[in-house]
């Protein structure tokens, strides 16, 4: 219901959308999320791979790892699959873009963040292994790293959540994104529209544009 309603308003807009659900750990079914897109709006040519999230954990020594296992099979798994299913078909329009969506977490290590900043630190080099594999192509593929931003699955981040006051509620607990946004004085949480400017920016690039690059609203350096 969620993607019909977002397909619905982009067509109210006078866009061409269609909603397909879609698990991005499974190959099969990213792969023919690809071909139904080829065939009902004519090929591809930007892919934005958005999936990701984190899963309860806790240290390294003490958390779980199937949490671990999930962690990376969402976050880098997913940017795989997506890519690779999404290249023949850029190959077939002599170019395209892939944009992938990263994390601050992956260039900063914290107590409790192990599988998710582990898994986005992989994701931004996969990044660059893809646009060192793709240029030749005039695939671009780079990195948008957003910082925090109010969704659904910021609010289940961390301890305690957007609620929490407290950075942290153990030594083995990852900071709630409340506490990550207090201790840095520059940092805002953004809206999902504060993310779209320079997505679209990105997107609208020449195919032999800047690629390998990250592309970052935090509001401290990475």
């Amino acid at each position: 219901a969620e993607l019909d309603a977002v397909a619905a308003e982009i067509g109210a807009a006078g866009g061409t959308a269609i909603g397909v659900p879609t698990d991005v750990t499974d190959p099969a079914a990213v792969e023919s999320a690809c071909a139904t897109a080829v065939t009902e709006l004519g090929g591809i040519d930007l892919v934005l791979a958005n999936a990701g999230g984190t899963f309860p954990h806790g240290t390294v020594a003490d958390g779980d790892y199937d949490a671990w296992r999930s962690t990376f099979t969402l976050n880098v798994d997913g940017v795989y699959l997506t890519a690779r299913a999404a290249v023949p078909h850029l190959r077939a329009r002599g170019g395209g873009k892939i944009l992938v969506m990263g994390s601050g977490a992956g260039r900063r290590a914290g107590p409790g963040w192990g599988p998710y900043a582990s898994a986005k630190a992989a994701v931004s080099m996969l990044v660059r292994v893809l646009a060192q594999e793709l240029r030749a192509d005039r695939i671009a593929v780079n990195e948008i790293i957003p910082g925090p931003v109010h969704t659904v699955l910021a609010d289940k981040v961390g301890a305690t959540g957007l609620a929490g006051a407290a950075a942290t509620t153990g030594p083995g607990s990852p900071p709630s994104i409340a506490g990550i946004v207090a201790g840095v004085a520059t940092e805002w949480f953004k809206q999902p529209d504060d993310v779209t400017g320079l997505t679209r920016f990105l997107a609208t690039l020449p195919d032999d544009g800047p690629t390998g690059q990250t592309f970052s609203l935090l509001g401290r350096d990475l």
